[in-house]
């Protein structure tokens, strides 16, 4: 049971509606997520140590522009590989560490 919890070690949930994103940065597990790109974006997940992704955290679609909070459940590690899809069907991956980290964007060249 212990390894299936150190799989998913991050968990999301949204915070905030997407017209708003507050800053929260209080603790390590909340951090602002922005859709800086010029498409919007359908998914946001995180991949477990096993390779599988997690589910979409976004309830709703992000146009661009437009930003929300989102909270981890917990971390039993900070480098975290992420992933964003829009709804044009690309996908953008990259390995973030998330202690201590304000925010997250997402551009035209990738995850920032």
């Amino acid at each position: 049971m212990k390894t299936v919890i150190s799989a998913i070690a991050f968990a999301l949930s949204v915070f905030s509606s997407p017209l708003a994103a507050n800053d929260l940065r209080m603790n390590n597990l909340s951090f602002n997520f922005f859709n800086d790109s010029s498409y919007v974006v359908n998914d946001f997940r995180t991949r477990s140590s096993n390779g599988s992704w997690s589910d979409n955290f976004l309830k709703q679609r992000l146009a661009p522009g437009e930003g929300l909070t989102l909270r981890a459940a917990y971390l039993s590690n900070c480098d975290i590989a992420v992933g964003i899809r829009f709804t044009t069907g690309q996908v953008i991956e990259r390995r973030l560490n998330f202690c201590g980290r304000a925010t997250v964007h997402v551009t035209d060249q990738g995850i920032r």
